[in-house]
């Protein structure tokens, strides 16, 4: 077998030989890659690859020879084609390229001829597929000068362009890719590729049929890489303090921070059940353009009921398009909103009243003992001072954190009564009047020393309750 093999290697290559001496170079560049393909299948990949290359030489040969001499620019196309398809396996870069070249230079030629013959549509069609080659490879501009330049020699005028199809859909096709225009694209995709694929069939020329689709497919990408894409980012603001019964307005804030705009957006709020919607559930913008921020805003209402503090999630879906009507959609949240039986604000204040009222009732305490006014009860006294109006503070100007408040509030006055009813408080304060009278020393000091010990442990706690409020 491996013989029979060797054998059809060299009769293969002999034939080629006497075919080239008859300047026959398709015929010959065939035997020659028919003997490649046998090498390549023995594992013979050094000689496959020697064997290839002089292949997609000699159909270079093949159309240089057509298109010069011969001036069968259909059949040069062809052969250059056939030369770029081993280049392309091969994977030999610049030679790719300069027979796309090839092939789009011979069609334009290859129209030419067509016109002559009076054969238009066949004439249309290669100086079609002759620009989108061209655009296949990234040249761009020589495609639309390609296209451009032989309406005008041919002298058609715009009327008479937009009357032929496909002349009017490449020069849609070149629009499109101008304006980035996907949708355009797609659409004359299926039309012109359909059209080119049957005029390339009239002509014998089946074969490109591939790099038409290869081409729309470099326009798409292309398109796809020039297109800038937005990117909305979206923060929800809703009331902290609800009660049945109440008005209120939840709003949503959108922030575009892509590079594109963002079309036809849309946001639809998913009410629930004991929420009334007043008005459209549906808000709507045209355009959002980058770094753009947009404020929507919908006006709610609870139903009136009497029952305790319920959790309703709230979520709103977000839809929109970028350029190339790509569509974006998400549903954000679910966000808690807290619908209560009775506000954080009247519980704030019973709580205020309760704090100011153990407040005075240290005062008194501490002015029946004097003598600690200085130390132990005044220190507490002052510390819970100024919770209060840290807390009134919250209160009046950032009511959302009355929360906060509140559990430091409780703190305070579960501190102030444990201390005051502690018997060993009690008598800690007796003890401490009793020898201020300044008899013994060693024993105020070591009393001192316990009281501060009580004192720290008591700031300690009022302090982290403190700054729990100021981070929260």
């Amino acid at each position: 077998m491996a013989k029979d093999n060797d054998e059809l290697i060299q009769r293969l290559k002999d034939e080629a030989a006497e075919f080239l001496n008859e300047t026959r170079y398709t015929v010959a560049a065939f035997r020659i890659k028919e003997a490649a393909k046998i090498c390549e299948t023995k594992g013979l990949k050094e000689n496959a690859q020697s064997l290839y290359e002089q292949a997609a030489k000699t159909y270079r040969q093949a159309a240089e020879d057509y298109f010069t001499n011969k001036k069968s620019y259909r059949s040069a196309a062809e052969n250059f084609y056939y030369a770029l398809e081993i280049y392309t396996l091969l994977g030999f870069e610049e030679e790719i390229k300069n027979c796309y070249t090839n092939v789009a230079n011979s069609l334009q030629a290859a129209s030419f001829d067509y016109i002559l013959w009076e054969d238009w549509d066949d004439a249309v069609a290669s100086i079609s597929l002759s620009a989108l080659i061209y655009i296949l490879i990234e040249d761009f501009e020589s495609g639309k000068k390609t296209f451009d330049d032989w309406i005008s020699q041919t002298g058609y005028s715009s009327e008479q362009v937009g009357e032929l199809p496909i002349l009017n859909l490449t020069r849609e096709v070149i629009e499109a890719y101008e304006s980035l225009d996907l949708e355009l694209l797609t659409k004359d995709r299926t039309v012109l590729g359909s059209i080119l694929k049957s005029a390339l069939v009239r002509i014998n020329a089946s074969f490109l049929n591939e790099l038409v689709d290869q081409a729309f497919d470099v326009l798409e990408n292309k398109i796809r890489e020039q297109v800038l894409y937005p990117n909305l980012e979206s923060t929800i603001e809703f009331p902290f303090d609800v009660v049945y019964g109440d008005e209120f307005a939840i709003q949503l804030i959108l922030k575009n921070v892509g590079e594109g705009n963002a079309f036809d957006v849309q946001l639809e709020f998913f009410p629930q059940k004991g929420i009334i919607a007043d008005g459209d559930i549906v808000k709507r913008r045209n355009i959002i353009e980058p770094a753009e921020e947009v404020k929507f805003q919908w006006t709610l209402k609870s139903e009136q009921r009497e029952r305790e503090t319920t959790e309703f999630p709230i979520s709103i879906n977000l839809r929109y398009m970028d350029s190339l009507k790509t569509i974006y959609s998400t549903n954000i949240g679910p966000f808690p909103l807290i619908i209560k039986k009775f506000s954080e604000k009247e519980k704030a204040k019973f709580l205020i009243d309760e704090i100011n009222s153990t407040l005075e009732t240290a005062e008194e305490m501490i002015q029946r003992n004097v003598e600690c006014s200085n130390f132990f009860p005044y220190l507490l006294y002052e510390t819970s001072r100024d919770m209060v109006k840290e807390a009134e503070k919250f209160r009046e100007e950032e009511f959302e954190k009355v929360n906060a408040y509140i559990y430091a509030a409780t703190e305070i006055i579960k501190h102030l009564n444990r201390l005051y009813s502690n018997p060993e408080t009690k008598n800690l304060l007796k003890q401490f009047k009793e020898l201020d009278e300044g008899k013994d020393i060693e024993s105020l000091k070591e009393l001192l020393l316990k009281a501060s010990n009580m004192l720290n442990r008591t700031i300690k706690i009022l302090y982290s309750v403190k700054k729990s409020i100021k981070t929260t």
